[in-house]
Parts: structure tokens; sequence; C-alpha cells
């Protein structure tokens, strides 16, 4: 559909900056992914952030792959979700990761569940999968200060 959609464009005559903006909404790769909201099935898209952060290094930031390497179950990740609708815009929020497993390409995924409501989602919905290249960001701040004041407690 994409393919279809850029030969149309070469066909036609657009300003270039409108073409230039088309262009990247359609190449944006993306995955898919779902979520269980109390029996409500939501499908929707999470950005892949690693192509967006080669396309704009300067401005938009991402962990390295040695960050991503150290996620572990409870800690908290930031993505984007495209809702894939004209109504809701992409969207940033915090997830919990609760489960990790391998896929079939032997990529670590994630499932996780939504510390924030969203436009769509309510907080604690459970989604995924969640692909290393879908993480925006890293909370390890919190998570290490929760994991010492555990330790505190219990030492």
């Amino acid at each position: 559909m994409k393919l279809a959609i850029l030969k149309i464009l070469e066909s036609i005559s657009l300003n270039s900056e409108i073409r230039e903006v088309l262009e990247e909404i359609l190449n944006n790769p993306s995955d898919p992914c779902s979520a269980d909201d109390n029996g409500r099935h939501i499908k929707f898209e999470l950005l892949d952030v690693e192509y967006k952060h080669n396309k704009h290094p300067d401005t938009f930031y991402i962990p390295t792959h040695e960050e991503k390497d150290l996620i572990v179950h409870g800690m908290w990740v930031k993505i984007i979700a495209d809702w894939m609708n004209y109504e809701d815009p992409d969207e940033r929020f915090w997830v919990v990761i609760t489960e990790e497993f391998v896929d079939e390409k032997g990529e670590r995924c994630f499932y996780g569940v939504s510390l924030n409501d969203t436009q769509i989602l309510k907080y604690g919905t459970k989604l995924g999968p969640i692909r290393l290249r879908n993480i925006c960001h890293i909370d390890f701040e919190e998570f290490e200060q929760r994991n010492s004041t555990l330790t505190n407690v219990y030492c």
C-alpha cells in the first residue's frame, strides 16, 4: 500500500516541502502493537525511533544499544504510539516492563503496562510487543532509586 502511494506521489507535482513530509510519513517504519484494555482489544503501531534518530541525529536522541541491553523487568521505558487514525496524533508515554521474550527472529521484545492515561489507553493497560527499536527513553534513575530504597529497607 505504501509503495503504491509513493508511486502516486512521484506522478503528481507537489511542493517539495509537502512531498518531503508525505514521504517521511510513508517511509517511517513502525511495528504492530496491541493492548487489552478491560476486554477492549486495541491495535496500533509503535514508531521505529532508531529510524527517526538516524534521520535527525542532532535533535532526536535515543538510548544507545548498550543502554537498551540493560533493560530488565520493572524498568520504565518511553515509547511513541501511532494510533493510526486522523483524530489522535502520535503520542509518547511511559510503560513499565513486565515481561521479556525473544521473538522468532531472535530479537529481545517486551510486554509492559502503561504508566499514563493516554488519548487511547488507560493507566495500567497491558501492551506489546515492544521492540528495542521502539524505545526512545529509559528511566534508569527511577529504577535505581526504587531499587536502592528497597535494598535499604530490607538490609
